[in-house]
């Protein structure tokens, strides 16, 4: 009984840390410089990790989120 009750306990566990997936996004805008940071993990395993900085001079707040979305969505589809 007691095997039982261990196995099932480990298994509930596997498959818990198993379907660990996690997307963090940051978005900062700061002098003349917009910085998006992009981690995406699968598993325990980093899918994507992305940083970028773009020069935001000129860009409305709608241009902007064009951007964002746009790199968002690429990211995302792998």
């Amino acid at each position: 009984m007691r095997i039982k009750i261990i196995l099932i306990s480990l298994l509930a566990g596997a498959v818990s840390c198993g379907s660990h997936n996690s997307t963090r996004v940051s978005v900062t805008d700061r002098n003349g410089a917009l910085r998006i940071q992009v981690q995406i993990q699968k598993g325990w395993r980093n899918v994507v990790n992305y940083d970028r900085s773009f020069p935001n001079a000129g860009m409305n707040k709608e241009q902007r989120d064009v951007l964002v979305r746009h790199i968002l969505d690429s990211l995302k589809q792998e």
